[in-house]
């Protein structure tokens, strides 16, 4: 830009031209960090970051009654085929217990946790015979606290290590309710296998958005009370090429499975955590978002700049067109911020989204686009019509 003649008011233009765009790059900036922090997982939490799902667990013992084996079965696959958050996050469990009763007959009561919903959703069968259900007494306690020590879920599931920083990796897990169900059983001498099947419910938590990580823990601590445990064969279903994590350590098979044999019971409850991976949209809507964003706040101007330096000048009313640009700059702004800000979480599944504290966090973000757009109008305006006029009174050229 080439400065012509000696007048003082070429510099007041400059001066307020300066001033503004000061201004200006000073909100962007902020607007930018804004963006950038909530792209990276900002959150305002209102309340516990694990909700929901209920709690499952082995019977309790009976004397002389010995375990030989279980077979348990633990299947998570329906969380990936939900369609929307209202379905019921269902988790079906199935163990197969191997017994041998040491002494005589027994007529026993056993004791599940099943966190089902009906007593039609419980099976049990003994040495391959469906039993009906008759004494059967369901009990709904929505105070943990009230059931046996043995009953407690653990208070965390397991999870990368390096999620929050340093060596907290554990997920807080706060499952709602138990339901407890009872049966009278006949256990004659010898070896026998009892059979459960059941449905429970799994827990989410929402405090890694954008994905919902799903937990949900099996107690093993019942069992200790049975007069003896040989061996756990454990095998977990989860929705194929999702990232789970278990406590203690199940091994991929690949394909969503995981397995584990265990001599004895390896830990009070088996605890589990996963969720499914994040769509390539999502990071590519991010990156595309935030180039569109930008694209409005530098080179848009920039070439508005340009424009009337070569041609803007000559258009007639001069203002109206000023008005115009200022105009279209802060409405391409909004709709730029709100691509950034929004934009990404429609490339997630509504079922696996996790916008848990997030509701605060955009509306403040989208509310700071709004209050810039007016100001980014009047810039835009001022721009233009300031540099046409200079240029008219041969100030610029």
């Amino acid at each position: 830009m080439r400065m012509i003649g000696n007048h003082p008011r070429k510099f007041k233009n400059l001066n307020k031209i300066k001033n503004t765009l000061s201004l200006f790059c000073n909100r962007i900036v902020i607007l930018l960090l804004l963006i950038v922090l909530s792209a990276s997982g900002v959150s305002a939490n209102a309340g516990p970051p694990s909700y929901g799902g209920s709690v499952a667990a082995d019977p309790n013992g009976l004397e002389e009654i010995f375990i030989t084996r279980e077979n348990l079965l633990i299947d998570l696959r329906r969380l990936g085929q939900l369609t929307s958050k209202t379905e019921e996050k269902t988790v079906w469990v199935e163990a197969v217990y191997e017994m041998e009763n040491r002494g005589e007959e027994k007529n026993q009561k056993l004791v599940f946790a099943v966190g089902s919903e009906n007593a039609a959703d419980f099976q049990l069968w003994f040495d391959e015979v469906p039993l009906d259900g008759s004494g059967s007494k369901i009990e709904i306690v929505n105070d943990l606290s009230k059931l046996p020590e043995t009953w407690q879920h653990p208070k965390q599931t397991p999870w990368h290590e390096d999620t929050f920083g340093g060596e907290n990796s554990k997920l807080d897990y706060l499952p709602s309710s138990v339901k407890s169900m009872s049966f009278e059983l006949k256990i004659p001498p010898g070896k026998h296998t009892l059979k459960a099947k059941y449905r429970s419910e799994a827990t989410q938590f929402v405090d890694l958005s954008p994905l919902i990580v799903w937990q949900f823990a099996y107690i093993l601590a019942p069992a200790r009370e049975w007069a003896g445990f040989g061996s756990l064969d454990a095998t977990v279903f989860v929705p194929e090429g999702w990232d789970t994590v278990t406590s203690p350590e199940l091994k991929s098979e690949g394909g969503g499975v995981l397995r584990g044999t265990f001599d004895g019971i390896p830990a009070d409850s088996i605890a589990i955590s996963t969720r499914s991976i994040l769509p390539w949209s999502y990071r590519l809507s991010q990156i595309g978002s935030l180039i569109f964003l930008f694209l409005v706040i530098l080179p848009f101007p920039a070439w508005g700049h340009k424009l009337v330096r070569r041609k803007g000048y000559r258009f007639p009313r001069i203002w109206s067109w000023g008005i115009g640009f200022g105009i279209s700059w802060g409405i391409l702004f909004i709709v730029a911020g709100f691509l950034a800000i929004i934009g990404p979480a429609f490339t997630v599944p509504g079922s696996q989204a996790s916008i848990y504290g997030e509701p605060l966090v955009m509306t403040f973000l989208l509310f700071i686009v709004l209050c810039t757009s007016p100001v980014l109008m009047i810039i835009g305006s001022i721009l233009w019509i300031n540099t046409a006029k200079s240029i008219r009174e041969g100030q610029l050229i």
